[in-house]
């Protein structure tokens, strides 16, 4: 609009013309436009569609001579967008420092809080902006402002892994121990997203190492529950309390074996935990790591001598859940792990953990996994322990008609097996065989002898 015409035609346009064409410029970062179509009677302060006026749009996108003219004529300072941001906000979350500086001499309200609670400092701290936080600092904002979920600029640091914002909020000595609304500290903050730096810059700055959340978790619990194992590692020479438990006495063990994260469990065992720590329900790492089908961990753990025999409050144990979980090769592997003398005790009597296995064996007959009745059958043989009566007619009943249906189809891979498990059967049945019928021999002896004579009658 250099021309005297320009300027009698724009004049003529409808207000909403004027505006938008002046919100248009000051997003562009056209100061000679800015200044024409405040010339021709645009209004400083007009909105968008969204809330968002010259001031905001150009602070938003960093036209620093563009803001410092729309100041100079008085534009608000205060305007917020639909989102409640002001243009101090809309700066200071895209890093645009010259702006955030003009802001503040022009005295924006620099703890302004848009719809979320959000402001200046924490939406700098969010995108690693440190220099904006050091002027805002400087400039006397609130350090310890949280948005509507109790999150401070030191926890969004932590959180997204922004170093340099988290050493200049460290060096303004911003409360560490602040917490969000559940309850968690920058350092919990930092454990939960695996945020190894964080984690070694918040500990070194005093942080509470042992600072809970208000379900009783740890930092340390939240990095086994995820995995993240270096952060566990550094917490742990730190001096962590490894016993600690939450709020349904779970420890970091336990939060490590129920997602079978094996790397943090051998660090715990190593750094001395409780491989038998129960929570509220009894469970132990060793019962979790069955239930969810863990096999390395549940290794690792047996491995480590954890009670395999440990009863939960409802009397289950780790074979038990494994057996009710359908996990053949668990219970196999827990019963494999026992002496000889301890399988026969769990196998003389009625229990949970007995009805749980001879269940999962005939549900494994039922589908003709012969590869599971293998291995079952290679541990009673190994330890030749006595094998359960409730076995053998399922066992007799399983071998023959798949060795005769294996032979007819000419499966050879299955007649190897089926030749494999008679080899490994063979002993163990006829063991139990011969122990049977010699029972019923002496049963049978004592109903046909007459009374006083031990002779019986041929």
């Amino acid at each position: 609009m250099d021309s005297s015409f320009s300027y009698i035609i724009a004049s003529t346009l409808h207000q909403d013309v004027k505006d938008a064409q002046l919100i248009s410029a000051a997003e562009m970062g056209d100061i000679e436009q800015v200044q024409a179509w405040l010339q021709v009677g645009a209004n400083k302060d007009a909105i968008n569609q969204y809330g968002e006026t010259a001031l905001i749009f150009a602070a938003s996108k960093g036209h620093t001579d563009v803001v410092v003219h729309l100041l100079s004529i008085g534009a608000s300072k205060e305007a917020v967008d639909m989102y409640g941001n002001t243009a101090l906000i809309a700066a200071a979350a895209k890093g645009h420092t010259a702006v955030v500086e003009k802001l503040i001499e022009a005295g924006a309200n620099k703890d302004a809080f848009n719809l979320t609670g959000e402001t200046a400092l924490t939406f700098a701290a969010d995108y690693d902006h440190a220099e904006v936080i050091e002027k805002l600092i400087l400039a006397g904002a609130n350090k310890e402002a949280a948005n509507e979920d109790g999150m401070t600029a030191l926890m969004a640091a932590a959180q997204h892994g922004n170093t340099a914002a988290l050493e200049k909020l460290i060096e303004a000595r911003v409360n560490t121990e602040a917490t969000d609304q559940s309850g968690n500290t920058a350092l919990i903050i930092a454990a939960l997203n695996g945020q190894i730096e964080m984690v070694s810059a918040l500990l070194s700055a005093g942080a509470n190492k042992n600072a809970f959340n208000l379900g009783g978790e740890t930092a340390l619990m939240l990095a086994a529950f995820h995995c993240y194992n270096d952060v566990a590692a550094h917490l742990l020479l730190n001096g962590v309390n490894i016993e600690a438990s939450n709020e349904e006495d779970e420890t970091a063990l336990i939060f490590a074996a129920y997602n079978g994260h094996t790397s943090v469990i051998e660090k715990l065992i190593l750094a001395g935990a409780n491989k038998d720590a129960t929570n509220q329900d009894g469970r132990t790492a060793l019962m979790f790591s069955a239930a969810n089908g863990h096999t390395a961990a549940l290794s690792q753990l047996i491995k480590a001598g954890a009670n395999i025999e440990a009863l939960d409050n409802a009397h289950e144990s780790a074979i038990s859940y494994a057996a009710m979980h359908r996990r053949e090769a668990l219970v196999f592997l827990l019963l494999n792990a026992l002496p000889s003398e301890r399988v026969n005790v769990l196998f003389a009597q009625p229990n949970p953990i007995q009805v749980q296995a001879i269940a999962l064996f005939r549900q494994a007959i039922s589908r003709a996994k012969i590869n599971t009745v293998i291995i079952f059958m290679g541990m009673f043989s190994g330890k030749t322990p006595k094998m359960p009566l409730d076995l053998m007619n399922p066992i007799l009943d399983f071998i023959f008609p798949t060795w005769l249906r294996a032979r007819q189809d000419t499966q050879i891979e299955e007649i190897e097996q089926v030749q494999q498990l008679l080899s490994i059967a063979q002993p163990v049945i006829f063991s139990r065989g011969k122990e049977h019928c010699a029972l019923s021999l002496s049963n049978d002896e004592e109903k046909k002898s007459p009374k006083g004579n031990n002779k019986p009658h041929r």
